[in-house]
């Protein structure tokens, strides 16, 4: 978290994973694709010497990362807002209201 706030202090940091929440993990993909050059950066000042991990990082391609993480946002990033939706609406919806924003989900 040091190195992020001292390489990229205007960028905010990852949003935090909830294990059992799809929604965060797409906001986390989406969060990754939006700011990949600048992250990409900051592993890139890290000491390969210092642990496999940051060795194998530096070391994975990136336009293969930046390619799937647009992909995952093209098409997979909507579900998160409709997750978000689905959760904070009335436990009173009906059937086709849920059934319309999974639709809205489909054509986004």
């Amino acid at each position: 978290m040091q190195k992020f706030k001292e390489e990229a202090p205007t960028l905010p940091l990852p949003p935090q994973l909830i294990v059992t929440c799809w929604g965060t993990w797409l906001d986390a993909e989406n969060y990754c694709c939006t700011n990949y050059s600048q992250i990409e950066k900051i592993f890139n000042k890290f000491d390969r010497k210092d642990s496999s991990s940051i060795k194998s990082v530096q070391q994975l391609s990136s336009v293969t990362i930046s390619s799937n993480l647009d992909y995952i946002k093209a098409n997979f990033c909507g579900i998160s807002k409709s997750i978000t939706r689905l959760e904070t609406v009335s436990r009173r919806i009906q059937l086709r209201d849920t059934t319309n924003i999974v639709k809205q989900t489909e054509s986004e």
